[in-house]
Parts: structure tokens; C-alpha cells; sequence
């Protein structure tokens, strides 16, 4: 797992910038899991029942690079953040837990 580091704030568009190693918003994100579910399964035309919230998306075929595009988008505006090119790997979304975990979800499980 990667060390927690804040990353930094990026005053002009009023959000947090996660680092590499960045796990933790220390003020917390406004994602939540139920948005999240919905928001992939509606972009990439899957049904609830399809994926859980261990269900690998990217790495099983279940969303492309351009639905990741579109997730990314979805979070940050969702989360209130930015999330930095090279903080978008496998580890931090390739499932909902780890998404949720990396954007430090209070509802993930």
C-alpha cells in the first residue's frame, strides 16, 4: 500500500492534488459509492448486477480507456479534486473499493 501524502492545494481551482503516493483527503470527499456504481454502469452500459465492488473494470474488460477518461472526469468533479496523471494506475481504479479507497470514500468497504 502506498505511504499517505495530502499532495498539495491547488488554490486556484479550490481542490486538492493528489500525489502519487496520495491516498488521504484530510477534509474528506464529497464521492460516494452509490454515485459511483451508477455513474460507470450508466457509461459503459453494464448493469448493476454486473460488477461488484471487487469486480476488476479496467484489467477484466469491463470499461475502456475512454470510460476511464470519463470516470476520472466524474470523480474529480464528484470528489471535489484533481487527481494527477500519474496517480491514475491499476492499484488506485481498477475496482470500486480501490476507487474509493484512493479517493478516501468514507462509505468503502
Amino acid at each position: 500500500m502506498a505511504s499517505i501524502s495530502p499532495g498539495f492545494l491547488d488554490l486556484k481551482r479550490k481542490r486538492r492534488v493528489y500525489s502519487v503516493r496520495g491516498k488521504f483527503d484530510p477534509w474528506g470527499s464529497s464521492l460516494k459509492k452509490e454515485d459511483l456504481i451508477d455513474f460507470i454502469c450508466e457509461d459503459a452500459g453494464l448493469r448493476r448486477e454486473d460488477i461488484s465492488d471487487d469486480t476488476l473494470l479496467f484489467s477484466d474488460g469491463y470499461i475502456d480507456s475512454f470510460t476511464m477518461t470519463s470516470l476520472i472526469a466524474f470523480i474529480e468533479d464528484e470528489g471535489n479534486m484533481t487527481i494527477e496523471q500519474s496517480a491514475v494506475t491499476l492499484e488506485n481504479f481498477d475496482s470500486i473499493n480501490n476507487i474509493m479507497a484512493f479517493c478516501g470514500g468514507q462509505n468503502a468497504s
